[in-house]
Protein backbone atom coordinates (compact mmCIF):
# COMPACT_ATOMS: atom_id res chain seq x y z
CA UNK A 1 0.00 0.00 0.00
CA UNK A 2 1.65 3.13 -1.44
CA UNK A 3 0.65 6.62 0.50
CA UNK A 4 0.84 9.73 -1.14
CA UNK A 5 3.48 12.41 1.09
CA UNK A 6 1.02 14.60 0.33
CA UNK A 7 -1.73 12.78 2.73
CA UNK A 8 0.73 12.35 5.34
CA UNK A 9 1.82 16.19 5.37
CA UNK A 10 -1.66 16.80 5.16
CA UNK A 11 -2.31 14.62 8.08
CA UNK A 12 0.90 15.59 9.75
CA UNK A 13 -0.12 19.45 9.41
CA UNK A 14 -3.54 19.15 11.41
CA UNK A 15 -1.77 17.56 14.59
CA UNK A 16 -1.05 19.27 17.77
CA UNK A 17 2.42 20.71 18.06
CA UNK A 18 2.99 17.95 20.57
CA UNK A 19 1.78 15.23 18.47
CA UNK A 20 3.58 16.09 15.29
CA UNK A 21 6.67 15.66 18.08
CA UNK A 22 5.47 11.96 18.89
CA UNK A 23 5.03 11.20 15.63
CA UNK A 24 8.48 12.35 14.33
CA UNK A 25 9.88 10.20 17.13
CA UNK A 26 7.94 7.47 16.36
CA UNK A 27 8.95 7.72 12.20
CA UNK A 28 13.12 7.96 13.46
CA UNK A 29 12.31 4.61 15.41
CA UNK A 30 10.72 3.25 12.80
CA UNK A 31 13.64 4.72 10.53
CA UNK A 32 16.35 3.28 12.55
CA UNK A 33 14.39 -0.06 12.89
CA UNK A 34 13.98 -0.04 16.85
CA UNK A 35 11.09 -2.30 17.82
CA UNK A 36 8.33 -0.18 18.44
CA UNK A 37 5.77 -0.44 20.91
CA UNK A 38 2.45 -1.52 19.94
CA UNK A 39 0.43 1.65 21.32
CA UNK A 40 1.89 4.62 21.75
CA UNK A 41 2.84 5.86 26.00
CA UNK A 42 -0.05 8.37 26.47
CA UNK A 43 -2.01 6.92 24.24
CA UNK A 44 -5.10 4.44 25.55
CA UNK A 45 -5.00 0.70 25.72
CA UNK A 46 -6.63 -1.41 22.90
CA UNK A 47 -10.23 -2.75 24.09
CA UNK A 48 -10.10 -5.79 25.59
CA UNK A 49 -7.67 -8.15 27.92
CA UNK A 50 -5.08 -9.36 27.72
CA UNK A 51 -4.50 -13.43 26.85
CA UNK A 52 -2.27 -13.38 30.18
CA UNK A 53 -4.54 -11.60 32.34
CA UNK A 54 -7.46 -13.49 34.41
CA UNK A 55 -8.99 -11.36 37.17
CA UNK A 56 -10.97 -14.47 38.63
CA UNK A 57 -8.44 -16.60 38.97
CA UNK A 58 -7.53 -17.61 42.40
CA UNK A 59 -4.46 -19.95 43.32
CA UNK A 60 -5.53 -23.13 44.85
CA UNK A 61 -6.27 -23.04 48.07
CA UNK A 62 -3.33 -25.85 49.77
CA UNK A 63 -1.09 -23.11 47.87
CA UNK A 64 -2.89 -20.39 50.21
CA UNK A 65 -2.69 -22.46 53.65
CA UNK A 66 1.06 -23.19 52.72
CA UNK A 67 1.96 -19.64 51.99
CA UNK A 68 0.31 -18.48 55.53
CA UNK A 69 1.87 -21.18 57.62
CA UNK A 70 5.33 -19.91 56.02
CA UNK A 71 4.55 -16.50 57.00
CA UNK A 72 3.41 -17.53 60.37
CA UNK A 73 6.16 -19.56 60.84
CA UNK A 74 8.80 -16.46 59.65
CA UNK A 75 7.17 -14.23 62.61
CA UNK A 76 9.74 -13.64 65.22
CA UNK A 77 9.55 -15.04 68.66
CA UNK A 78 10.02 -11.79 70.48
CA UNK A 79 6.53 -10.50 68.28
CA UNK A 80 3.58 -9.43 70.28
CA UNK A 81 1.80 -12.59 70.59
CA UNK A 82 -2.06 -11.92 70.35
CA UNK A 83 -4.42 -14.42 72.00
CA UNK A 84 -7.56 -14.52 70.18
CA UNK A 85 -9.56 -16.17 72.67
CA UNK A 86 -8.89 -12.97 74.87
CA UNK A 87 -10.61 -11.26 72.55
Amino acid sequence: MIIPIEEIQTLFERLSPANQQRVLEFMHELAEGHPVPVSLPGSPLPKGKPDNVHPGAKPPLAVVEEEAVEETEQTPPDSEQIDVDEW
